[in-house]
């Protein structure tokens, strides 16, 4: 991050963040991850029940505080980004269609360096505020779609507390600024599994595209694509970016479900069984 010197130069607007704008007119509407997140982005407390969190997004209005970003959230890494102009990127990141995953290349997560602008704020600007739609004139409409649901995000944790995301893979093309990876998430009440592919940018560590084999993924905002995201945001704030600073520690993921301990049949004792008595002559 800039020094404290240079940051004085540098002012966060709400435009800057994902999830700092909301209608401040009607907070009923809003969900608890769109007010926390509205409070996050302001350095105010987060916790308790949605009347309270309406409560203090109101105290923060009332003291003059609406305007004043935190440029501490998320890491820093909005900062940078707007202090570095990030937004300026090359041709091929603008291009509405990125680049396809690869078909070879791919190691066991994580082998290649996660970008490392990469943050919480891309997850919920890529859920919640990205689809672009167009009406009848060909012009864009209102794409924030942060009044609707939030399902994604709640829903995409739980798949990442249960340890739903598995066999992760990653891989970069030389020449490009994508970094690619893909896994196998669990579906629910069904014994099987969803693949996902997910495409970051190395400069500005935005989520560009997103794919899944499930029915609701047509825009590829399904909840398992919203669970790889927050799987790689919780290596992220665990390990860190660099794949070489955590080689040391025992791999904790791609690993299948296993029995604590084996039991031999010989050793095996089974309650339901009855000895029948034995008559002695």
């Amino acid at each position: 991050m800039a020094s404290t010197q240079d940051f004085m130069k540098i002012k966060l607007t709400d435009k800057d963040i994902p999830g700092a704008k909301i209608d401040l007119n009607d907070f009923e509407s809003c969900g608890n991850v769109q007010l926390k997140r509205w409070l996050q982005c302001r350095g105010v407390k987060t916790s308790g029940n949605k009347p309270e969190l309406i409560q203090r997004c109101k105290d923060v209005i009332a003291g003059g505080k609406a305007d004043q970003i935190d440029f501490s959230v998320d890491g820093g890494k909005w900062y940078d980004i707007k202090y570095e102009s990030v937004k300026k990127e090359t041709s091929a990141e603008k291009n509405k269609n990125p680049a396809l995953p690869p078909v070879l290349g791919w190691k066991q997560f994580p082998n290649n360096p996660i970008p490392q602008n990469f943050n919480y704020g891309h997850i919920y600007h890529y859920l919640l505020e990205s689809v672009v739609l167009l009406n009848e004139d060909g012009k864009k409409e209102d794409t924030d779609l942060s009044h609707m649901t939030s399902k994604p995000l709640t829903k995409g944790e739980q798949y990442v507390k249960s340890g739903s995301v598995t066999n992760i893979m990653d891989t970069v093309k030389r020449g490009t600024c994508y970094y690619f990876l893909k896994a196998k998430v669990d579906a629910s009440m069904k014994k099987e599994q969803r693949t996902v592919h997910v495409t970051l940018s190395n400069v500005s560590g935005a989520v560009l595209d997103a794919s899944c084999t499930c029915p609701a993924s047509a825009l590829g905002r399904c909840n398992h694509v919203a669970a790889v995201l927050l799987f790689i945001n919780k290596h992220v704030k665990e390990h860190g970016y660099d794949p070489l600073a955590c080689t040391a520690k025992p791999c904790e993921w791609n690993q299948g479900k296993r029995l604590e301990k084996s039991i031999k049949i010989s050793d095996a004792i089974y309650s339901s069984y009855k000895q029948k008595a034995v008559k002695l002559l």
